[in-house]
């Protein structure tokens, strides 16, 4: 055998590292399966990632079916225990029959958990499984382990009646800005539209297009109507009543009539016109606002507890009361109908033997019939004992420069007074009347608004609370 030096070995390791006409070849082999591998992994997370949607989507449709056949059952029967069984199966049956229809892929049964509170229904769907892949199988990844969550809730559209009583007392028909009180005061001499008997101020307002606060909250109840349009699919699901109050009560709509529950007869019904009565508006005459007498008279007409809302016998009932929040108590005059209990509600002017009260204002004096104080709580737990939904909307009292202060020919420094002592913000601290209103109010429902676009935020607010959703995803 011939020997072969160093020397040998060496010049035909350089040779052959220096030959190129095979390195294609050899690195195309060396990267061959390192390539293989990178498209395995790159069509099998494409098809991992399709399956997953599609196991998402019937989770989905699983979270809204449950909800659904709950809803179904619970407005049939009644029975909350069954109506979470029957959700919870039939959400469960839908989620298999849309996952056995997934390639490759294994989903076990997966867990549905339904809640009923109220008229809100929710679903919540766990689910967890594998997905089989393709070409990775060959590396040694067969499976794609996947799971997740879904939520889905409901409001249940609830037979429901809703009763507002709306403020219409003269303080209501301050001007709704400071342009609109200096605008107002220029064409009757009164920042209020004074509607004392042969007063004409508020059709003066009306004729000049000037925005008192009870044409803001007129306009708001009519925008608010939109909700009457569920009684197309389920005939008088929802029903609003209106009714306005001063010294005395006027029903606008009765929750018995054709505009309770149609949403152009509403509107029309609380539409005015300049010098007419009838409507939402200020041609009546008196000055007093009675919170006791309107609330008396509304509990009157509301003879049984609030319901379920699965039937229109078996109403929710909800109360919405907007008002200014500042009680002018005139017992003196034979139209005036009110609780003695209203002298218990402080603070209150000095009050003499005769019903006159006398306001002190930086030494400026004003005595008149009655007096003036603010909401008695009390006088709402006629409807919350009996389940009835109470929401206050308070309308900020608007207190106008003291240049506008006239009424009947002298300063009113009853503004003064109000100002002083239900209506200055302390230390940061609410009000009087904002406390007050907070307590009548039902838990969370209490609302205080001050501009025409925050009496409009608020009385959407307040609708979208009552009038239901339709169903939606929680991611």
């Amino acid at each position: 055998m011939r020997d072969v030096s160093t020397n040998q070995l060496c010049q035909a390791t350089r040779e052959f590292a220096s030959d190129a006409r095979g390195n294609f070849a050899t690195m195309t082999a060396i990267l061959l399966m390192p390539m293989l591998g990178f498209t395995a992994l790159a069509i099998d997370h494409w098809s991992v990632a399709t399956a997953k949607s599609d196991i998402e989507n019937a989770a989905d449709a699983a979270a809204l079916g449950a909800i659904n056949r709950a809803s179904a059952i619970l407005k049939a029967t009644g029975n909350i225990q069954s109506a979470i069984r029957e959700g919870a199966e039939a959400g469960a049956n839908q989620f298999g029959g849309n996952v056995g229809k997934i390639p490759k892929t294994s989903v076990g049964r997966p867990e549905i958990v339904v809640k009923i509170d109220g008229m809100n229904v929710t679903s919540r769907v766990k689910w967890s499984g594998v997905i089989n892949t393709w070409m990775s199988s060959m590396f040694g990844w067969n499976v794609q382990n996947v799971s997740g969550e879904i939520a889905s809730s409901l409001t249940l559209p609830a037979y429901t009646q809703i009763h507002v009583l709306v403020d219409n007392s003269g303080s209501m028909g301050i001007g709704a800005t400071a342009q609109a009180q200096e605008q107002l005061f220029t064409a009757t001499n009164c920042a209020i539209a004074c509607h004392l008997p042969g007063a004409k101020q508020y059709e003066i307002a009306q004729e000049k297009k000037i925005n008192t606060r009870i044409d803001i909250v007129r306009q708001a109840l009519m925008s608010v109507a939109q909700g009457l349009e569920s009684n197309a699919t389920t005939p008088n699901l929802m029903k609003i009543a209106v009714s306005s109050f001063s010294n005395d009560v006027v029903e606008i709509i009765k929750i018995s009539d054709e505009a309770a529950r149609d949403k152009l007869s509403f509107q029309s019904a609380l539409s005015t016109k300049a010098g007419t009565v009838g409507g939402l508006e200020l041609t009546r005459a008196g000055g007093g606002t009675d919170f006791h007498g309107a609330l008396a008279h509304l509990d009157g007409k509301l003879h049984k507890r609030g319901g379920t809302g699965f039937s229109e016998s078996d109403p929710l009932i909800y109360v919405v009361f907007i008002t200014d929040g500042i009680e002018h108590t005139q017992e003196k005059t034979s139209w005036w109908r009110v609780d003695k209990d209203a002298k218990k509600v402080s603070p209150h002017p000095e009050i003499d033997k005769d019903g006159r009260a006398t306001y002190n204002y930086k030494g400026a004096d004003r005595s008149d019939i009655g007096w003036v104080q603010t909401l008695d709580p009390k006088l709402c737990e006629k409807f919350t004992n009996r389940d009835i939904k109470m929401l206050t909307l308070e309308i900020e009292y608007l207190i106008p420069d003291q240049k506008y202060w006239g009424h009947g020919g002298e300063s009113d420094v009853r503004f003064g007074w109000i100002k002083d002592n239900l209506h200055v913000r302390k230390n940061g601290r609410d009000t009087l009347v904002n406390n007050r209103f907070t307590a009548c109010a039902s838990k969370g429902e209490s609302y205080r608004a001050s501009s025409a676009d925050e009496i409009q935020a608020s009385m959407t607010k307040i609708f979208d609370k009552i009038i239901p959703r339709p169903p939606r995803l929680l991611k």
